[in-house]
């Protein structure tokens, strides 16, 4: 808790950012993917590979919700692109120390934008969107119960927020991968669902391909009775 208070008080970020909760979100997830390493590594191995079978050779990238680098790494998507704007509403300092080592760090542009309400503003060769849909709601969604909203208002927020994202990718690239988890599984210590729900509007239709979980929170990370498991995949248009 110390380390992470520090880490919110030393963080480079806008006003709007750390007023919205977002700074607060980034680091708390920071913290949790330390402490959650080992149960991560599959799906985050299932990211490298997915980027490392689906990148094309190109000159423009945008990495839409590049977060922590976790799935997207710098060495890889060096690989294949010439410029590439990191994206996201908060960039922490392990991301720009990161950025900063890597020997192509002239390639890369960090970019602060809320995309619930910015425009992208520019078009790319190719652009990713890194597990970033089913999380565009977490944060004003977590504002609107606060002020007593009901889900079934957050619930129409979320898909709307979510069309959006994908409309906005379309008119800024030809070219697409997107990947993230559409659902969400509750299991007990004996692993048994105990709940499921979808994290991605099915109204959106979208064709998930490559699909596999991912152990986001093992007890007692959330609860010390039950683990919490995303069903995750991808989509793309060349």
């Amino acid at each position: 808790m110390i380390q992470e208070l520090w880490d919110y008080f030393t963080t480079s970020s806008t006003s709007k950012a750390r007023a919205n909760g977002y700074l607060y979100h980034s680091i708390a997830l920071a913290h949790r993917a330390r402490r959650c390493r080992q149960h991560w590594s599959e799906h985050l191995r299932n990211c490298h590979q997915l980027l490392n079978s689906k990148l094309p050779k190109a000159s423009t990238l945008a990495v839409l919700g590049s977060g922590l680098l976790l799935e997207t790494p710098p060495q890889i998507l060096a690989q294949s692109f010439e410029k590439i704007d990191l994206i996201d509403v908060v960039h922490t300092k392990t991301v720009r120390e990161l950025v900063g080592r890597s020997e192509h760090r002239e390639r890369f542009r960090f970019v602060e934008l809320d995309l619930n309400q910015d425009d992208l503003g520019n078009h790319f060769d190719f652009i990713i969107s890194a597990n970033l849909l089913s999380q565009l709601s977490y944060v004003p969604g977590n504002r609107l119960r606060k002020q007593g909203q009901d889900e079934a208002q957050i619930s129409k927020l979320s898909m709307e927020l979510q069309d959006r994202h994908l409309r906005q990718i379309r008119q800024a690239a030809t070219r697409y991968l997107l990947f993230s988890d559409f659902q969400i599984n509750i299991r007990d210590l004996k692993g048994e669902i105990l709940d499921s729900s979808s994290t991605v509007s099915e109204q959106l239709e979208i064709p998930w391909q490559q699909k596999w979980s991912w152990n986001l929170a093992p007890a007692p990370e959330f609860s010390r009775l039950h683990s919490v498991e995303l069903i995750v995949g991808c989509t793309t248009n060349y």
